[in-house]
Protein backbone atom coordinates (compact mmCIF):
# COMPACT_ATOMS: atom_id res chain seq x y z
CA UNK A 1 0.00 0.00 0.00
CA UNK A 2 1.08 3.60 -0.34
CA UNK A 3 3.74 4.80 -2.73
CA UNK A 4 6.68 2.72 -1.45
CA UNK A 5 7.70 -0.84 -0.61
CA UNK A 6 10.50 -1.69 1.82
CA UNK A 7 12.27 -5.05 1.79
CA UNK A 8 14.64 -6.10 4.54
CA UNK A 9 17.84 -7.72 3.26
CA UNK A 10 18.14 -11.33 4.46
CA UNK A 11 21.17 -13.27 5.78
CA UNK A 12 22.95 -10.32 7.44
CA UNK A 13 24.35 -11.56 10.79
CA UNK A 14 23.30 -10.20 14.15
CA UNK A 15 25.58 -7.38 15.21
CA UNK A 16 25.93 -5.98 11.69
CA UNK A 17 24.06 -3.05 10.18
CA UNK A 18 20.57 -3.91 8.97
CA UNK A 19 19.69 -2.96 5.40
CA UNK A 20 16.39 -2.30 3.62
CA UNK A 21 15.68 -1.89 -0.08
CA UNK A 22 13.19 0.92 -0.79
CA UNK A 23 11.10 0.68 -3.99
CA UNK A 24 9.40 4.04 -4.51
CA UNK A 25 6.97 5.48 -7.06
CA UNK A 26 7.96 9.09 -7.79
CA UNK A 27 5.74 10.95 -10.23
CA UNK A 28 7.69 14.25 -9.90
CA UNK A 29 6.36 17.61 -8.69
CA UNK A 30 5.23 18.63 -12.17
CA UNK A 31 2.82 15.68 -12.24
CA UNK A 32 1.46 15.61 -8.70
CA UNK A 33 2.37 18.91 -7.05
CA UNK A 34 3.85 17.14 -4.02
CA UNK A 35 6.72 19.09 -2.38
CA UNK A 36 8.33 15.80 -1.36
CA UNK A 37 8.40 14.70 -5.01
CA UNK A 38 10.41 17.70 -6.20
CA UNK A 39 13.68 16.72 -7.91
CA UNK A 40 16.77 18.87 -7.43
CA UNK A 41 16.69 20.66 -10.80
CA UNK A 42 13.05 20.01 -11.70
CA UNK A 43 11.88 23.62 -11.57
CA UNK A 44 15.03 25.15 -12.99
CA UNK A 45 15.49 26.59 -16.47
CA UNK A 46 18.89 24.94 -16.91
CA UNK A 47 18.57 23.34 -20.32
CA UNK A 48 21.49 20.94 -20.05
CA UNK A 49 20.10 19.06 -17.04
CA UNK A 50 18.38 15.72 -17.64
CA UNK A 51 14.65 16.06 -16.94
CA UNK A 52 13.08 14.14 -14.07
CA UNK A 53 10.67 11.43 -15.26
CA UNK A 54 7.85 9.57 -13.49
CA UNK A 55 9.26 6.18 -12.56
CA UNK A 56 10.36 3.81 -9.81
CA UNK A 57 13.44 4.84 -7.88
CA UNK A 58 15.28 2.42 -5.58
CA UNK A 59 17.45 3.13 -2.57
CA UNK A 60 19.21 1.03 0.08
CA UNK A 61 18.78 2.15 3.68
CA UNK A 62 21.69 1.23 5.98
CA UNK A 63 20.56 0.93 9.63
CA UNK A 64 19.32 4.33 11.05
CA UNK A 65 15.96 2.84 12.05
CA UNK A 66 15.47 5.03 15.14
CA UNK A 67 12.21 6.98 14.99
CA UNK A 68 12.16 8.44 18.51
CA UNK A 69 14.65 9.60 21.09
CA UNK A 70 17.89 11.54 21.27
CA UNK A 71 19.67 9.53 18.52
CA UNK A 72 17.21 10.31 15.74
CA UNK A 73 19.33 13.18 14.41
CA UNK A 74 22.73 11.66 15.25
CA UNK A 75 24.95 9.05 13.65
CA UNK A 76 26.04 8.70 10.04
CA UNK A 77 24.56 11.02 7.44
CA UNK A 78 25.19 8.95 4.29
CA UNK A 79 22.97 5.99 5.15
CA UNK A 80 20.85 6.08 1.97
CA UNK A 81 22.44 4.84 -1.24
CA UNK A 82 20.74 5.02 -4.64
CA UNK A 83 20.52 2.04 -6.97
CA UNK A 84 20.60 3.61 -10.42
CA UNK A 85 19.13 1.81 -13.41
CA UNK A 86 22.05 2.96 -15.57
CA UNK A 87 24.41 0.70 -13.62
CA UNK A 88 27.32 0.79 -11.17
CA UNK A 89 30.92 0.78 -12.38
CA UNK A 90 34.60 0.91 -11.58
CA UNK A 91 34.78 4.54 -12.69
CA UNK A 92 37.75 5.69 -14.79
CA UNK A 93 38.84 9.28 -14.21
CA UNK A 94 40.42 10.48 -17.44
CA UNK A 95 42.82 13.27 -18.37
CA UNK A 96 40.21 14.72 -20.72
CA UNK A 97 38.38 17.93 -19.94
CA UNK A 98 34.87 19.02 -20.87
CA UNK A 99 34.00 22.68 -21.31
CA UNK A 100 31.55 24.26 -20.69
CA UNK A 101 30.36 21.83 -18.05
CA UNK A 102 26.74 21.50 -16.97
CA UNK A 103 25.25 23.32 -15.08
CA UNK A 104 27.82 25.82 -13.84
CA UNK A 105 29.92 26.19 -17.03
CA UNK A 106 33.65 26.19 -16.40
CA UNK A 107 35.83 23.15 -17.09
CA UNK A 108 35.70 19.68 -15.54
CA UNK A 109 37.68 16.46 -15.77
CA UNK A 110 35.71 13.79 -17.60
CA UNK A 111 34.87 10.38 -16.19
CA UNK A 112 34.61 7.26 -18.35
CA UNK A 113 32.29 4.25 -17.94
CA UNK A 114 33.03 1.00 -19.79
CA UNK A 115 30.97 -2.19 -19.99
CA UNK A 116 33.98 -4.32 -19.05
CA UNK A 117 34.19 -2.47 -15.70
CA UNK A 118 30.57 -2.94 -14.67
CA UNK A 119 30.62 -3.64 -10.93
CA UNK A 120 27.09 -4.26 -9.63
CA UNK A 121 28.14 -5.34 -6.11
CA UNK A 122 30.75 -2.74 -5.12
CA UNK A 123 31.00 -0.16 -7.90
CA UNK A 124 29.95 3.50 -7.97
CA UNK A 125 26.86 5.06 -9.50
CA UNK A 126 26.75 8.46 -11.19
CA UNK A 127 25.04 9.92 -8.12
CA UNK A 128 27.98 9.22 -5.80
CA UNK A 129 31.20 11.00 -4.93
CA UNK A 130 33.96 8.78 -6.30
CA UNK A 131 37.00 8.66 -3.99
CA UNK A 132 40.51 7.97 -5.25
CA UNK A 133 44.06 8.44 -4.02
CA UNK A 134 44.63 11.79 -5.63
CA UNK A 135 47.91 12.55 -3.81
CA UNK A 136 49.28 8.98 -4.08
CA UNK A 137 49.95 8.61 -0.35
CA UNK A 138 48.38 5.14 -0.12
CA UNK A 139 45.09 6.30 1.42
CA UNK A 140 41.75 7.46 0.08
CA UNK A 141 40.18 10.23 2.15
CA UNK A 142 36.96 12.21 2.17
CA UNK A 143 38.65 15.23 0.62
CA UNK A 144 39.94 13.19 -2.35
CA UNK A 145 36.62 12.91 -4.08
CA UNK A 146 35.40 13.40 -7.62
CA UNK A 147 31.92 14.56 -8.62
CA UNK A 148 30.49 12.76 -11.66
CA UNK A 149 29.05 15.65 -13.60
CA UNK A 150 30.28 15.14 -17.17
CA UNK A 151 31.85 12.15 -18.87
CA UNK A 152 31.75 9.29 -21.36
CA UNK A 153 28.94 6.75 -21.36
CA UNK A 154 29.71 3.08 -22.15
CA UNK A 155 28.74 3.62 -25.80
CA UNK A 156 31.35 6.41 -26.08
CA UNK A 157 28.87 9.28 -26.11
CA UNK A 158 29.41 12.29 -23.84
CA UNK A 159 26.91 12.95 -21.05
CA UNK A 160 27.19 16.56 -19.93
CA UNK A 161 24.08 16.75 -17.78
CA UNK A 162 25.05 17.10 -14.08
CA UNK A 163 24.40 13.38 -13.51
CA UNK A 164 25.45 13.66 -9.87
CA UNK A 165 22.15 15.43 -9.17
CA UNK A 166 20.17 12.72 -10.94
CA UNK A 167 19.35 11.85 -14.55
CA UNK A 168 16.44 10.27 -16.39
CA UNK A 169 18.59 7.18 -17.13
CA UNK A 170 18.81 6.49 -13.38
CA UNK A 171 15.07 5.75 -13.19
CA UNK A 172 13.57 2.27 -13.42
CA UNK A 173 10.83 2.25 -16.07
CA UNK A 174 8.57 -0.37 -17.59
CA UNK A 175 9.81 0.61 -21.07
CA UNK A 176 13.51 0.69 -20.07
CA UNK A 177 15.61 -0.95 -17.37
CA UNK A 178 12.87 -2.61 -15.35
CA UNK A 179 14.35 -5.60 -13.47
CA UNK A 180 16.47 -5.61 -10.31
CA UNK A 181 17.68 -9.10 -9.46
CA UNK A 182 20.59 -11.40 -8.74
CA UNK A 183 22.28 -10.79 -12.08
CA UNK A 184 21.30 -7.19 -12.82
CA UNK A 185 23.52 -4.11 -12.53
CA UNK A 186 23.10 -3.03 -9.77
CA UNK A 187 22.11 -6.20 -7.93
CA UNK A 188 19.32 -6.89 -5.44
CA UNK A 189 21.91 -8.09 -2.89
CA UNK A 190 22.90 -6.13 0.21
CA UNK A 191 25.81 -3.68 0.02
CA UNK A 192 29.24 -3.42 1.63
CA UNK A 193 29.43 -0.69 4.27
CA UNK A 194 32.42 1.07 5.83
CA UNK A 195 31.81 3.66 8.52
CA UNK A 196 34.46 6.36 8.15
CA UNK A 197 35.45 9.80 9.30
CA UNK A 198 37.27 12.02 6.82
CA UNK A 199 40.53 10.08 7.21
CA UNK A 200 39.85 7.02 9.36
CA UNK A 201 37.91 3.75 9.32
CA UNK A 202 35.90 3.84 12.52
CA UNK A 203 35.46 0.06 12.86
CA UNK A 204 38.52 -1.06 10.87
CA UNK A 205 36.31 -3.13 8.59
CA UNK A 206 34.78 -5.15 11.43
CA UNK A 207 31.22 -5.34 12.77
CA UNK A 208 28.89 -3.57 12.70
CA UNK A 209 30.16 -2.82 9.17
CA UNK A 210 28.87 -5.20 6.50
CA UNK A 211 31.87 -6.69 4.73
CA UNK A 212 30.09 -9.54 2.93
CA UNK A 213 27.57 -9.45 0.08
CA UNK A 214 24.92 -12.15 0.48
CA UNK A 215 23.19 -13.10 -2.76
CA UNK A 216 19.49 -13.42 -2.05
CA UNK A 217 17.39 -14.22 -5.13
CA UNK A 218 15.07 -11.22 -4.65
CA UNK A 219 13.61 -9.85 -7.87
CA UNK A 220 11.83 -6.53 -8.44
CA UNK A 221 10.16 -6.23 -11.84
CA UNK A 222 8.17 -3.31 -13.26
CA UNK A 223 5.31 -4.66 -15.32
CA UNK A 224 3.25 -1.59 -16.17
CA UNK A 225 3.12 2.21 -15.82
CA UNK A 226 -0.42 3.52 -15.99
CA UNK A 227 -1.67 6.90 -17.20
CA UNK A 228 -2.90 7.85 -13.71
CA UNK A 229 0.62 7.39 -12.26
CA UNK A 230 0.13 3.91 -10.80
CA UNK A 231 3.01 1.50 -11.36
CA UNK A 232 2.51 -2.28 -11.27
CA UNK A 233 5.48 -3.99 -9.63
CA UNK A 234 6.05 -7.71 -9.12
CA UNK A 235 8.21 -8.64 -6.12
CA UNK A 236 9.41 -12.24 -5.87
CA UNK A 237 12.12 -14.50 -4.50
CA UNK A 238 13.82 -17.52 -5.98
CA UNK A 239 15.54 -15.80 -8.90
CA UNK A 240 18.79 -17.71 -9.21
CA UNK A 241 19.45 -17.70 -12.97
CA UNK A 242 22.09 -15.49 -14.57
CA UNK A 243 20.71 -14.56 -17.98
CA UNK A 244 23.50 -12.13 -18.97
CA UNK A 245 27.26 -11.87 -18.58
CA UNK A 246 28.07 -10.74 -15.03
CA UNK A 247 31.17 -9.42 -13.25
CA UNK A 248 31.13 -9.77 -9.46
CA UNK A 249 33.61 -8.01 -7.17
CA UNK A 250 33.47 -7.58 -3.39
CA UNK A 251 35.63 -8.28 -0.36
CA UNK A 252 33.47 -11.32 0.30
CA UNK A 253 30.49 -12.79 -1.57
CA UNK A 254 28.39 -15.61 -0.15
CA UNK A 255 25.89 -17.77 -2.02
CA UNK A 256 23.51 -19.33 0.55
CA UNK A 257 21.59 -22.52 -0.31
CA UNK A 258 18.90 -20.69 -2.26
CA UNK A 259 16.17 -22.67 -3.99
CA UNK A 260 15.39 -21.24 -7.41
CA UNK A 261 12.65 -22.28 -9.78
CA UNK A 262 14.98 -24.94 -11.22
CA UNK A 263 15.85 -26.15 -7.72
CA UNK A 264 19.35 -24.68 -7.81
CA UNK A 265 21.02 -21.87 -5.89
CA UNK A 266 22.67 -20.43 -9.01
CA UNK A 267 22.42 -21.31 -12.69
CA UNK A 268 24.61 -19.75 -15.37
CA UNK A 269 22.58 -20.03 -18.54
CA UNK A 270 23.97 -21.36 -21.81
CA UNK A 271 26.62 -19.19 -23.45
CA UNK A 272 26.93 -16.72 -20.52
CA UNK A 273 29.98 -15.80 -18.45
CA UNK A 274 30.35 -15.18 -14.71
CA UNK A 275 33.58 -13.33 -13.92
CA UNK A 276 34.82 -13.21 -10.33
CA UNK A 277 37.25 -10.28 -10.29
CA UNK A 278 38.90 -7.75 -7.97
CA UNK A 279 37.17 -4.42 -7.47
CA UNK A 280 38.94 -1.34 -8.76
CA UNK A 281 36.51 0.74 -6.75
CA UNK A 282 37.89 1.32 -3.23
CA UNK A 283 36.22 -0.72 -0.49
CA UNK A 284 38.89 0.18 2.10
CA UNK A 285 40.67 3.45 2.84
CA UNK A 286 44.22 2.05 2.81
CA UNK A 287 46.04 0.70 -0.24
CA UNK A 288 45.70 -3.08 -0.17
CA UNK A 289 48.12 -4.07 -2.92
CA UNK A 290 49.70 -3.03 -6.19
CA UNK A 291 49.74 -5.67 -8.92
CA UNK A 292 51.10 -5.13 -12.43
CA UNK A 293 50.83 -1.38 -12.04
CA UNK A 294 47.22 -1.45 -10.76
CA UNK A 295 46.75 -0.03 -7.26
CA UNK A 296 43.93 -1.79 -5.44
CA UNK A 297 42.09 -0.26 -2.52
CA UNK A 298 40.01 -3.44 -2.22
CA UNK A 299 41.15 -6.94 -1.26
CA UNK A 300 40.91 -9.78 -3.75
CA UNK A 301 37.40 -11.21 -3.98
CA UNK A 302 36.49 -14.25 -1.91
CA UNK A 303 33.39 -16.04 -3.23
CA UNK A 304 31.93 -18.73 -0.97
CA UNK A 305 29.37 -21.28 -2.10
CA UNK A 306 27.66 -22.25 1.14
CA UNK A 307 26.93 -25.76 2.37
CA UNK A 308 23.94 -27.22 0.59
CA UNK A 309 24.08 -24.75 -2.30
CA UNK A 310 23.86 -26.16 -5.84
CA UNK A 311 25.43 -24.36 -8.80
CA UNK A 312 25.04 -25.34 -12.45
CA UNK A 313 26.92 -24.10 -15.53
CA UNK A 314 24.95 -24.80 -18.70
CA UNK A 315 26.31 -25.52 -22.19
CA UNK A 316 29.12 -23.22 -23.44
CA UNK A 317 28.96 -21.04 -20.34
CA UNK A 318 32.08 -19.96 -18.44
CA UNK A 319 33.04 -19.38 -14.83
CA UNK A 320 36.18 -17.22 -14.76
CA UNK A 321 38.37 -16.24 -11.79
CA UNK A 322 40.90 -13.41 -12.13
CA UNK A 323 43.19 -11.14 -10.11
CA UNK A 324 43.62 -13.21 -6.97
CA UNK A 325 39.99 -14.31 -6.65
CA UNK A 326 39.32 -17.37 -4.52
CA UNK A 327 36.25 -19.60 -4.82
CA UNK A 328 35.45 -21.66 -1.71
CA UNK A 329 33.07 -24.58 -2.22
CA UNK A 330 31.96 -25.60 1.25
CA UNK A 331 31.12 -29.14 2.48
CA UNK A 332 27.88 -30.39 0.99
CA UNK A 333 27.89 -27.81 -1.81
CA UNK A 334 27.92 -28.85 -5.46
CA UNK A 335 29.19 -27.16 -8.64
CA UNK A 336 28.35 -29.04 -11.83
CA UNK A 337 29.44 -28.07 -15.33
CA UNK A 338 27.97 -29.14 -18.64
CA UNK A 339 30.67 -30.98 -20.63
CA UNK A 340 30.96 -27.95 -22.92
CA UNK A 341 31.13 -25.41 -20.06
CA UNK A 342 34.47 -23.79 -19.29
CA UNK A 343 36.26 -23.18 -16.00
CA UNK A 344 39.01 -20.51 -16.28
CA UNK A 345 41.29 -19.80 -13.31
CA UNK A 346 44.25 -17.48 -13.82
CA UNK A 347 47.62 -18.09 -12.12
CA UNK A 348 46.78 -15.81 -9.18
CA UNK A 349 43.38 -17.35 -8.39
CA UNK A 350 42.22 -20.59 -6.75
CA UNK A 351 39.26 -22.90 -6.24
CA UNK A 352 39.22 -24.55 -2.81
CA UNK A 353 37.05 -27.63 -2.28
CA UNK A 354 36.22 -28.19 1.38
CA UNK A 355 35.45 -31.67 2.70
CA UNK A 356 32.51 -33.22 0.87
CA UNK A 357 32.20 -30.43 -1.70
CA UNK A 358 31.66 -31.66 -5.27
CA UNK A 359 32.98 -30.21 -8.53
CA UNK A 360 32.04 -32.04 -11.71
CA UNK A 361 32.70 -31.19 -15.33
CA UNK A 362 34.95 -32.05 -18.23
CA UNK A 363 37.46 -34.36 -16.54
CA UNK A 364 40.44 -33.26 -18.64
CA UNK A 365 39.87 -29.59 -17.80
CA UNK A 366 39.55 -30.27 -14.07
CA UNK A 367 42.63 -32.53 -14.01
CA UNK A 368 44.66 -29.82 -15.74
CA UNK A 369 43.63 -27.17 -13.23
CA UNK A 370 44.38 -29.50 -10.32
CA UNK A 371 47.82 -30.27 -11.74
CA UNK A 372 48.56 -26.52 -11.89
CA UNK A 373 47.44 -26.15 -8.28
CA UNK A 374 44.48 -23.95 -9.19
CA UNK A 375 41.96 -26.43 -7.79
CA UNK A 376 42.78 -27.69 -4.32
CA UNK A 377 41.02 -29.92 -1.81
CA UNK A 378 41.17 -29.43 1.95
CA UNK A 379 39.67 -31.47 4.79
Amino acid sequence: SGDALRIRMPFLPEGEYRQWLWVENHQTFSHNGSPTDLFHWENSDVGCVSDAVPAVFMTMQIEREEKRGKDVFGGYADYLRPLTASGHYDVIITDDTIRPSCPFNGQVTAYRLEDRWQNPLSGNSEQELVVYDRNNDGNVERGEHYLMGSGYRPDGSIANDAAFFGAARHAWRADGERVLGIGSDPSSANMLTLGCSAKKERNKGKAPDNRTVYLNGIRVELNEQRANGDIVVHISTGETQLTDNVRWCADSIVLPPLHGKDGRSLTLLAGKRLLIDRSRTPTRMALQEEVNGVRYFAPATRFTIGSGAMVRLEANSELKLENGSVLHVMPGAEVSLDPSAKLSVDASSRIILHGTAHLTGKSRMIRKLKKKGRIRSVA
